[in-house]
């Protein structure tokens, strides 16, 4: 649970922060050139902000949207990835976390 969690957070506001982190999954998803664009703006009332999306591009040159396929294949590589992780540190944090 902690796993999914934390791989959750990493595909959705880990790739709002750091989108390069989709490097990662991308040949999963994009077996063609991968591309990421961000695009910033700003409102009338002074707030700003930056719209990120996810592209896989032919050949050709045409472009289709690949970000919802791109932030579920990075949740299930970072969930896999934090499992493994907290597998292999839990025989030292099971004992430290019982015992406070």
């Amino acid at each position: 649970m902690i796993a999914a969690s934390l791989g959750f957070l990493t595909a959705t506001a880990g790739l709002a922060i750091e989108p390069r982190l989709a490097k990662v999954a991308a040949p999963l998803v994009c077996r063609e050139h991968f591309e990421i664009s961000s695009d910033s703006f700003s409102t009338a009332s002074h707030e700003s902000g930056v719209n990120r999306h996810f592209y896989c591009s032919d050949a050709e040159g045409s472009k289709r949207s690949i970000t919802l396929r791109i932030a579920l294949a990075c949740f299930c590589l970072f969930s896999i990835g934090y499992g493994i992780l907290l597998a292999i540190l839990s025989p030292w944090i099971l004992p430290r976390l019982k015992s406070l």
